[in-house]
């Protein structure tokens, strides 16, 4: 692995080209000031989950406090030369570090096809545009597609580049006008391809968990306006990637075993099968987690269209559903393995106590009635059976309390 004084002579590098753009010609400032930013920063440590990856020289974080990174670079360049490199910036009737470096903790390096250091970017957009990044990505603009994962989390930037992918700024899109969504996202006849495919990534690469963060949510939300409301075709050129609970696990497994081919296999394979419009993926993330209540009433709904027409595939697999919730929240919670012999009873007596009131719940026992080929019985004018039976479940779940308070 090349090392960071590497990156400060401009020598070519595989890593680097992974990271490159078309190569052009920059004003010699840009690479003087892009020079000095290397040798006041280091590489930038991964997640605890991402360790087995070398940290790529691109990712970096200042070794001093950038406001200390400031002064020192006055000192090498004029003020004038770090403006034009766009390294400085006007803010607020003050010239000072740009935001892609002042207000994010890590930030990567972007080499052009010779190796050369040509821009730099973080969370807070690149030195082209700190405002709205997106705006380098034209739709209307044609050519080879070349996806790019919009990073909302320095996590994000450090794993995705160490894995190889491009990276850009989702900055600004979360608080994106109509006006310039329209320009953005401009609603013409489709000819030819998009320069650039943006991959929002709706869950969490550091912990590799299916958990979407407040900043995604927010941005999706607001793109899902312009996609329903205005019309506007965000998902030519923007999509969200939303792996399927096979996939994530897939990528686990890789990671695991500290395969970063096969992990980056696994990703790429999921990127091109579990991308979605803002609009279905912002679905798919608001819908509530199944549970036993959920569960539960569902089996409702089912029942009360059972009682004009009877759906027995329907509800027990319903039923199905509704009893592992029970036997998952409920049964399994005694403890099978207590080593106390009178303590292990008890347990047992108490999960087959559940489980048999379990079964004379309601609608229970009328799902299991459309199952059995028959309309939803109604089970609420209750007979001498059922409310004899109802009386012995009360007396051993009362007897079970008495000897466990006695114990």
């Amino acid at each position: 692995m090349d090392s960071e004084n590497d990156i400060a002579e401009d020598k070519p590098s595989s890593a680097g080209s992974l990271n490159a753009t078309a190569a052009q010609t920059k004003p010699q400032p840009v690479r003087a000031a892009l020079k000095l930013i290397c040798r006041a920063s280091r590489p930038a440590d991964l997640p605890a989950a991402w360790e087995f990856l070398k940290p790529s020289r691109l990712v970096r974080e200042f070794k001093a406090p950038p406001e200390t990174v400031e002064k020192w670079l006055l000192q090498q360049l004029t003020i004038d030369e770090l403006l034009l490199a766009r390294v400085f910036v006007e803010l607020g009737g003050r010239r000072q570090l740009s935001p892609v470096f002042s207000e994010s903790a890590k930030f990567a390096f972007v080499l052009n096809e010779q190796g050369q250091l040509t821009d730099a970017n973080s969370v807070r957009g690149d030195l082209k545009n700190y405002v709205l990044p997106v705006r380098n990505y034209s739709m209307s603009a044609t050519g080879p597609t070349e996806q790019r994962i919009l990073t909302a989390t320095d996590d994000e930037l450090s794993v995705f580049t160490a894995l190889g992918f491009r990276c850009a700024s989702p900055q600004g899109l979360s608080t994106l006008s109509g006006p310039v969504a329209r320009q953005l996202f401009p609603n013409v006849p489709w000819v030819g391809g998009q320069q650039y495919h943006l991959i929002l990534p709706a869950w969490d690469i550091a912990i590799l968990e299916a958990r979407a963060t407040q900043a995604v949510l927010a941005i999706l939300k607001r793109l899902t306006i312009f996609e329903r409301e205005l019309g506007l075709p965000v998902s030519r050129l923007l999509k969200v990637w939303l792996p399927t609970p096979a996939e994530l696990q897939a990528i686990r497994d890789r990671a695991l075993i500290e395969d970063i081919k096969a992990t980056r296999k696994a990703m790429d394979l999921s990127i091109k099968r579990s991308c979605h419009s803002p609009i279905d993926a912002l679905r798919a993330l608001q819908r509530p987690p199944l549970d036993y209540g959920a569960a539960r009433r569902g089996l409702a709904k089912g029942l009360r269209r059972s009682k004009h027409i009877p759906l027995p595939g329907e509800i027990a697999a319903a039923l199905k559903q509704v009893r592992a919730f029970y036997e998952r929240d409920v049964i399994n919670k005694f403890e099978r393995d207590e080593k106390d012999p009178f303590k292990k009873l008890l347990n047992s007596v108490g999960a087959q106590l559940a489980s048999d009131w379990f079964e004379t719940q309601h609608d229970i026992m009328a799902a299991q009635s459309v199952v059995n080929g028959s309309y939803p019985r109604d089970f609420e004018r209750l007979d001498d059976a059922y409310i004899t039976r109802r009386y012995k479940l009360a007396d051993e779940i009362f007897k079970l309390c008495r000897t466990k308070i006695s114990k």
